[in-house]
């Protein structure tokens, strides 16, 4: 018996170190771990409910190969919670799941992870209906005789949803429009697209947690065209000459500034208004008289009505001294 168990020892012995070999080998792979972080995704609320607060993240224990261990990276997992059985408010327990993608089942397994459950707090969905407003960011003013009108806004109202503390966040839902107005030339006469609709906190910066359907709003704003206004100076024209040796001094016009309106096509061209003739042939003397004012068809003054132009006249030198025979002579 014992010389059949000693023949061919060094075979049988050799492969007695290669089986325990082996099995220390598979030990030892089996039980490599490692931990890695997974973010917790599929954050879904049971209806009408939404996560206010919950971990982002699980540590999962991972144990297999370790040349395997060493290739699986956080995609390879899926974190989520178990939302189902959750109520509003605090939920002290709520289950963390861990699972291993497809490819990886079989040859990496599981073994821990931390938290196993966590606190959730969950918060009421409500929605409001909030008008929209519009904005402008007057980047380019209409052209001269030209102005923007009251904008259109379609829809005109937009729901926002979020939890209770969020909406009462909320200022102000707008569209932000950037004027663009090249002018009649063109043939623009109105600006127009589609714009995002953004929920606005007092201090103009958008508020995160809230949505807002749609998302988008068309918005027109109408350029049309309007009696452009300018102020001109009153120029008025005298006639004639007063008898000599009296001559103009001075011209004073009451006001003489007035205000025109009219066609931007016709004020465009036009600096001065002229003034009904005054004639001052032969006179000898100061005069004040209220005329109308010389208009284009197509201007009208504000307010309308005459000017009063006065024409101070003073004698150039006094008079010669008469002569005997009562001759005045001239020089």
């Amino acid at each position: 018996m014992l010389t059949h168990l000693l023949d061919n020892w060094p075979y049988k012995l050799a492969a007695i170190a290669i089986a325990i070999a082996l099995r220390l080998y598979v030990i030892d792979q089996s039980n490599n771990t490692r931990q890695i972080m997974v973010p917790i995704s599929n954050l879904v609320a049971p209806a009408g409910l939404v996560v206010a607060d919950a971990p982002r993240s699980v540590r999962v224990t991972l144990s297999g190969a370790s040349g395997r261990l060493d290739t699986v990276t956080p995609d390879d997992l899926h974190a989520s919670l178990d939302l189902r059985a959750a109520r509003s408010g605090n939920n002290a327990s709520v289950p963390v799941v861990a699972s291993l993608s497809t490819d990886l089942q079989g040859v990496v397994s599981v073994v821990d992870q931390d938290p196993r459950s966590c606190a959730v707090v969950l918060d009421k969905l409500v929605s409001e209906q909030r008008k929209i407003s519009v904005h402008m960011n007057v980047t380019q003013f209409a052209t001269f005789g030209y102005a923007y009108q009251s904008p259109i806004v379609t829809p005109a109202t937009a729901v926002i949803e979020g939890t209770d503390s969020d909406l009462a966040k909320v200022k102000d839902v707008w569209v932000w429009v950037d004027t663009d107005f090249s002018g009649s030339e063109a043939g623009a006469l109105s600006i127009q697209g589609y714009y995002n609709i953004s929920a606005m906190d007092a201090f103009g910066n958008p508020v995160t947690g809230v949505t807002v359907s749609p998302t988008q709003a068309r918005v027109v704003i109408p350029v049309t065209r309007v009696a452009a206004i300018k102020t001109m100076v009153v120029s008025p024209q005298i006639v004639g000459s007063p008898s000599y040796p009296f001559a103009i001094k001075s011209v004073t016009v009451d006001p003489p500034m007035v205000t025109i309106s009219g066609p931007a096509s016709v004020l465009a061209d036009t600096s001065i208004i002229g003034t009904q003739a005054i004639d001052v042939s032969g006179v000898n003397g100061n005069i004040q008289r209220s005329v109308s004012l010389i208009l284009p068809k197509s201007l009208v003054a504000k307010p309308a009505g005459n000017v009063t132009v006065t024409v101070t006249i003073s004698a150039t030198r006094p008079p010669s001294p008469p002569v005997a025979g009562g001759t005045t002579l001239h020089t």
